[in-house]
C-alpha cells in the first residue's frame, strides 16, 4: 500500500541498503555548525565548509531544525551524504 513503511523498518532511507540504514540509526551523522539556508529558484540550499549544496530535507537528522530560508545552526546530514559531496566535519 502506498504511504506506508516496510515492515520491520524503522526508519527507510531512499537508494540506501539495509547496512546503511543500520549506520545511520547507530549515528552515522555528521554535523556541521554555522551552516547558513537560502533559497535560489524555489530550492533550499546551504552554505556548509564555504561549498553550497542543496538542503536534503529528507535525509536530515531528527534533532536538526534547519528547513527555510534565513535558518542558521547545525546541520546533521548522513555520513555518505556528506562524502559524496565532499564535506568534512
Amino acid at each position: 500500500m502506498r504511504g506506508r513503511r516496510p515492515l520491520g523498518c524503522s526508519r527507510c532511507v531512499p537508494d540506501a541498503d539495509s547496512e546503511e540504514r543500520l549506520m545511520e540509526e547507530r549515528g552515522g551523522y555528521l554535523w556541521f555548525d554555522g551552516v547558513r539556508v537560502f533559497a535560489e529558484d524555489m530550492r533550499l540550499l546551504c552554505v556548509v565548509a564555504g561549498r553550497v549544496v542543496p538542503l536534503p530535507v529528507a535525509l536530515l537528522h531528527p534533532d536538526c531544525r534547519l528547513a527555510a530560508d534565513g535558518d542558521v545552526g547545525r546541520l546533521g546530514v548522513p555520513r555518505r551524504w556528506a562524502e559524496e559531496r565532499g564535506l568534512r566535519a
